[in-house]
Formats: C-alpha cells, sequence, structure tokens
C-alpha cells in the first residue's frame, strides 16, 4: 500500500479543523450570525467565502438575508451574482412570492448610479424570469423600462415582454 501524502494529511486535518470551527460557529445565537453575515455583506468582506457558507446554512437564515441576497444578485459585483442568485432560486417559491418584492424596492431605492441602471435593472427582469414570477417581471419591466429615454433599458423591456 502506497503511503499519503503529507499535503494530503494536512488536508485532512485542515478540513477536520474547519468542520469543528464550523460546528462551533452555528450553535451560536442567530442574531450574532445574521450580523456578522450582514456586516460581510455590507463590507463585501470575503463575500464569495460568505456566499460558500451562506449556502450551507438554515432557509430560516437566508430568509432573514433576503433584502443583501437581492442586492448582491442584481447590484453586487458581477462574479458574485450567480452564487446570490443561486441561494434565492433555492427558497420557498410562495415565500418569495410575497416578499422579494419588497428587497427589490430597497435596491430601486438605493443610489444606483445612471450608468448602472441597465445592468440593475437587466438583472433584476433576471432574476424574475428565473423566479418564473411572469406577473412581477412584466409590472417591473412596464413600469421601470418602458418608457425610458435610454435605449438600453427599453431593451431589457424589449427582451423580457416577449417571453
Amino acid at each position: 500500500m502506497k503511503k499519503q501524502s503529507i499535503e494530503w494529511k494536512e488536508l485532512l486535518s485542515k478540513e477536520e479543523e474547519l468542520s469543528s470551527l464550523r460546528y462551533n460557529y452555528f450553535k451560536l445565537d442567530t442574531e450574532l450570525i445574521l450580523k456578522d453575515i450582514k456586516v460581510s455583506f455590507k463590507t463585501n468582506d470575503r463575500l464569495p467565502i460568505v456566499l460558500s457558507i451562506l449556502e450551507k446554512m438554515s432557509d430560516q437564515i437566508k430568509r432573514n438575508l433576503i433584502d443583501e441576497l437581492v442586492f448582491t444578485a442584481v447590484n453586487g459585483p458581477a462574479s458574485y451574482l450567480g452564487a446570490a442568485k443561486d441561494i434565492i432560486l433555492n427558497l420557498d417559491k410562495d415565500w418569495l412570492n410575497m416578499n422579494i418584492s419588497s428587497s427589490i424596492d430597497k435596491v430601486l431605492n438605493a443610489n444606483i448610479e445612471h450608468d448602472y441602471l441597465d445592468y440593475v435593472y437587466r438583472n433584476i427582469a433576471d432574476l424574475l424570469n428565473d423566479l418564473h414570477f411572469k406577473s412581477k417581471l412584466i409590472e417591473f419591466i412596464t413600469k421601470y423600462c418602458k418608457h425610458s429615454k435610454d435605449q438600453d433599458i427599453i431593451e431589457i423591456y424589449t427582451d423580457f415582454s416577449s417571453n
């Protein structure tokens, strides 16, 4: 039998250590966990790692972070959009249908630079489309895209109104 490499043994040891740390952290008070995660979202501190950890957390915690998840999924750096969106797409659709509009409104009420409006609007339309929330999608694109003076934003209406 061949011997295992030192690197493999070290990797296994670190994985066990990480597993233990994760287990102990998740036993903490939910409010403290939410506070820690919200600070990471606000500062973009290690967001890919945060999203990876969040994937493994309970739906209760994810629901408490829906505003942050939606903001990241539609207005975050392009490299984080998919991970945040995947977490959202795996939440209960009935719950999302009742709650996602207020999270989207918070994004729309944020100070978004005009140059990024088409990016944000397209990502909102994509998210609503992926969730199969057709009436919310039509309402959104009609209200925010159809009568815009910006051709890129009108294109969002055109692209999604034919779906």
